[in-house]
């Protein structure tokens, strides 16, 4: 029996084999705590930690000393987002309402406690326009934050020119960069950008770690406490075998991008053409904005996504946002792009991943196709 295709690389990508050697190797070196200073042990850890986190510096244009890392990106973005307000004596907090649950969540905690929280609009396409972002700048404002690309609806973000007119207002700029790595060309210094957010799962990587870029300079408050590692700003021991398969992960997103990229289009180019074939009335959200490549957000009017993906076991996907989908409630990006509650209910998201294969979405078709129908 054929295991189901897997289409929901936006979610979590499977580790990649040449990550799953580095992390051994490093395993394999014994007892590795790299912040153990007075023996072999932790001299090896800590090469391997410094070598991971120039990979990760490389892959986004950074400086190994601006790069923390984190237990994932929800870690990092609580880090970059609460870390500035409670650093700052200004106390305006600017983002977009297609931001990722973990940043939501975090503005919404810290509005709470006196933040003045400001929530900007997208388009019909889930796209920030940066005029709506400098009408809601002010002089209080200490922090925005505008993701790189959509989690949903893979939709790319104007953020070097957010970030310039941040610059240019002496605001602190945040963007979350996590399903950008590894599908676009990411450069901390063409976007502008003081704090950016990766996860490692997203970039075929292990899960269990994320980084946050910081860029020197930027004032912020550590969110835990303990010990002085990583400057001070994120205590706790860096988890070696983790940061080695972090470090491979970003070097073969760097190094392999254009073809991975260039395979990611060709798959989800065919997908849709595919589906559209077979299904006439199926919309593809977003059409009209810029995209990741190998991502698709799709409906079928009138079809319920969970009864579709239900009547489609061979496929692996998601209904909106993995992280959302659990849950059941209309999903806010969809809505803030102005799709009513029942038609965000008709919307599933098909990613495709490095691995991925032509057969693998042919046989996809035939399940999505026959989910639809039954």
């Amino acid at each position: 029996m054929k295991k189901s295709i897997y289409l929901d690389h936006m979610s979590t990508t499977p580790l990649d084999r040449r990550v799953r050697a580095a992390m051994d190797g490093v395993i394999d070196l014994g007892p590795a705590n790299p912040h153990a200073s007075t023996h072999g042990y932790g001299w090896d850890a800590a090469r391997v930690v410094a070598a991971a986190r120039l990979d990760v510096a490389a892959l986004i244009g950074a400086a190994a000393g601006e790069i923390i890392f984190t237990s994932g990106a929800t870690e990092a973005n609580n880090l970059a987002i609460a870390g500035v307000l409670r650093a700052s004596a200004k106390r305006g907090l600017v983002i977009s309402a297609i931001e990722h649950p973990c940043v939501l969540e975090t503005a919404r905690a810290l509005e709470r406690n006196g933040v003045a929280l400001t929530i900007v609009p997208v388009d019909e396409n889930a796209v920030v326009d940066p005029a709506h972002v400098a009408a809601a700048i002010d002089d209080d404002t200490a922090l925005v934050s505008v993701m790189l690309a959509n989690n949903e609806t893979a939709t790319i973000q104007p953020v070097a020119e957010i970030g310039a007119l941040c610059r240019e207002r002496g605001v602190v700029f945040h963007t979350d960069a996590v399903q950008a790595g590894g599908r676009i060309p990411i450069d901390v210094q063409a976007l502008n950008a003081d704090l950016l957010s990766l996860s490692a799962h997203k970039v075929y990587g292990p899960m269990g770690i994320g980084a946050l870029y910081v860029r020197a300079g930027t004032a912020l408050q550590r969110q835990m406490h303990g010990g002085a590692q990583q400057g001070g700003l994120r205590a706790g021991t860096v988890p070696t075998p983790l940061a080695a398969g972090f470090g491979m992960a970003a070097r073969l997103a760097k190094d392999e991008l254009p073809s991975d990229a260039g395979h990611l289009k060709e798959l989800s180019d065919s997908l849709w053409q595919q589906l559209k074939a077979a299904l006439p009335d199926l919309e593809l959200i977003a059409q009209d904005a810029a995209r990741l490549p190998g991502c698709l957000s799709v409906r079928l009017p009138g079809i319920d996504a969970r009864e579709w993906l239900e009547g489609a076991p061979g496929v692996a996907a998601s209904t909106g946002a993995a992280c959302a989908s659990a849950d059941g409630r209309p999903s806010h990006v969809l809505r803030a792009m102005g799709l009513s509650t029942e038609e965000a209910a008709c919307a599933i998201r098909l990613s495709v991943g490095r691995t991925t294969t032509i057969d693998d979405t042919s046989r996809a078709v035939t399940e999505l196709v026959m989910g639809a129908k039954r």
